[in-house]
């Protein structure tokens, strides 16, 4: 299973597990805990010994829909449901994750981020990350993705960004332009 981690914030990174999302037919990639357990593991979330349970996985699947439709209905300049608002609301104010510490090894400061001992802690942390980009002027920046059958959004954080990944839908429009090109 691929994971991607190209729309430039944790929590549009975790909107990714859920592909395909303009189609009839969007793809959970999220299918079991250990795929969640994987994603941890390629987003680099520091974190102690413990592995996701199914439960776990309920929640961060229903908090990432709800990190979706506030982040989509906002850029769009529409009021998100109640309903997305309050769970982004609740789960952020749940436990915190062991702050980010340093240590000096050889006068050279090595640090290590916020890590996570939970599916719990791990829930505050994507919550907390939506609403800082919620509440941050980076939310002017969130594109959505111009490919065809893909609505993903992403943070624009350099030149002007059309495609949530320039290798995927980037590369399917420039594939399509010159079939179009060519047949004329």
């Amino acid at each position: 299973m691929i994971f991607r981690f190209d729309a430039g914030r944790l929590s549009l990174d975790l909107l990714m597990t859920r592909g395909a999302r303009g189609t009839n037919t969007p793809r959970e990639l999220l299918v079991e805990p250990a795929d969640l357990d994987r994603w941890i593991a390629k987003a680099s979330i520091e974190r102690s010994d413990f592995r996701c349970t199914a439960a776990d996985l309920a929640r961060i699947r229903e908090l990432r829909e709800a990190i979706d439709h506030t982040v989509r209905k906002t850029v769009h300049g529409e009021q998100p449901e109640r309903f997305a608002t309050d769970r982004l609301a609740r789960v952020s104010a749940g436990p915190s994750p062991t702050p980010p510490t340093f240590t000096l090894v050889d006068g050279r400061a090595r640090a290590t981020g916020e890590r996570v001992c939970n599916g719990s802690e791990l829930e505050t942390l994507l919550a907390r990350d939506a609403i800082n980009l919620l509440a941050s002027s980076s939310l002017e920046r969130v594109g959505v993705c111009a490919g065809e059958n893909c609505c993903a959004l992403f943070l624009n954080t350099g030149r002007e960004r059309v495609w949530c990944s320039s290798e995927l839908c980037g590369n399917r429009a420039r594939v399509a332009a010159h079939r179009s090109r060519s047949q004329t």
